[in-house]
């Protein structure tokens, strides 16, 4: 599946941008409805086995494998990213599905290999209509973020994955949020960064 999202610095607080999600009028779509709001931890690993896990020579993080606990569950996650020709993230090819068993998972994993890279600690305020999901998030050592994904359609063509995010784009825009430019690395990559690791 394509998980096609952008990243921004969130400008303003929380409380603000929502009230501008939850007030606004739709483009294309239905109006934004509040979900939940949710603590996670993602917990990421590299691999002394697998080079596309582990942080390239310029510093990237090209793929990424995840253990989460979000609402009283787990999910494993595999994602590998693409990118255009001047390295600016498009979307990510990405495959999960749930477990049982956190610290049996973490046991396993430690067997094949698997070594921890970074954990991440967000609360989220998640709120959805019929094609996106906006993320609202406080990530603990980071600061505040907005993320849009795509919740539509799960089998895009490259080109129309493309096309949506322009249209995410152009409904930040129309939200009229404070953000900062659009981040082209995952939060993995920038607490690295934060944190003096890449």
């Amino acid at each position: 599946m394509k998980e096609i999202e952008i990243l921004f610095n969130l400008k303003e607080t929380a409380v603000e941008a929502k009230t501008k999600i939850l007030n606004s009028k739709p483009l294309d779509s239905e109006v934004f409805r509040e979900v939940k709001t949710a603590s996670v931890k993602d917990d990421y690993y590299y691999s002394e086995k697998f080079d596309d896990l582990n942080v390239d020579k310029n510093g990237r993080l090209l793929a990424s494998f995840r253990l989460r606990e979000k609402d009283g569950k787990n999910i494993i996650t595999y994602k590998h990213d693409h990118f255009d020709g001047n390295g600016v993230w498009q979307y990510s090819d990405e495959h999960e599905t749930s477990f049982s068993d956190y610290g049996v998972l973490k046991l396993i994993l430690e067997k094949l290999h698997f070594k921890p890279l970074v954990t991440i600690h967000n609360v989220k305020t998640i709120l959805k209509n019929d094609l996106y999901e906006i993320v609202l998030e406080q990530v603990e050592g980071l600061g505040s973020f907005i993320e849009i994904e795509y919740d539509g359609k799960s089998n895009l063509s490259h080109s129309e994955a493309i096309e949506v995010k322009g249209e995410m784009i152009a409904l930040i825009a129309h939200l009229g949020i404070s953000v900062g430019e659009e981040l082209n690395a995952g939060k993995p990559e920038l607490m690295l960064k934060s944190n003096g690791l890449i």
